[in-house]
């Protein structure tokens, strides 16, 4: 193989790694800092992707400004999830046991679960919205949810 060709071989490679099935890099890219601080109605300190993942997809979170520290992981912050739906489809279909209520114009399918978190499905992908809190900022599993429906709405206009 000549070099040329083994360097367009690793460049495709390095791609196909850099992407989920989803085709979403990054969950952080589905919201910008500005929209999860208006959300959350504070500031926040930058999205942190997590990259240390032992599942398939991509998990941000927007930790406020004034929450605790991170003391047993107990922060008022905003998060989301996205996971290809082929490895999350049975996941989806198990919280929905938990349904609050339907959402209707978000992905094919959405709704609201009792603990306060939004789900979306699409045809690829299975994302995830919710609000953690802590001892400052114990705003109540309405407000959580409302939080995360705001949250979800503007996700859902970057879904692919």
């Amino acid at each position: 193989m000549s070099a040329r060709v083994g360097l367009l071989v690793f460049v495709l490679v390095l791609g196909l790694a850099a992407c989920t099935d989803s085709g979403i890099e990054d969950a952080c890219s589905l919201l910008t800092d500005d929209e999860a601080e208006a959300v959350l109605g504070e500031p926040t300190r930058e999205g942190v992707l997590d990259t240390d993942r032992t599942i398939s997809g991509t998990f941000c979170e927007w930790l406020a400004q004034s929450s605790s520290t991170r003391e047993s992981d107990n922060a008022y912050e905003l998060y989301i999830e996205e996971r290809p739906a082929k490895d999350a489809l049975d996941d989806f279909e198990d919280d929905r046991k938990d349904l609050a209520e339907e959402i209707d114009g978000l992905g094919d399918e959405a709704f609201l679960a009792e603990d306060g978190n939004v789900h979306i499905r699409t045809d690829d992908l299975i994302v995830l919205i919710g609000v953690s809190t802590d001892d400052r900022h114990d705003v109540g599993r309405a407000a959580q949810a409302a939080i995360a429906r705001a949250a979800a709405e503007l996700v859902a206009e970057r879904l692919p």
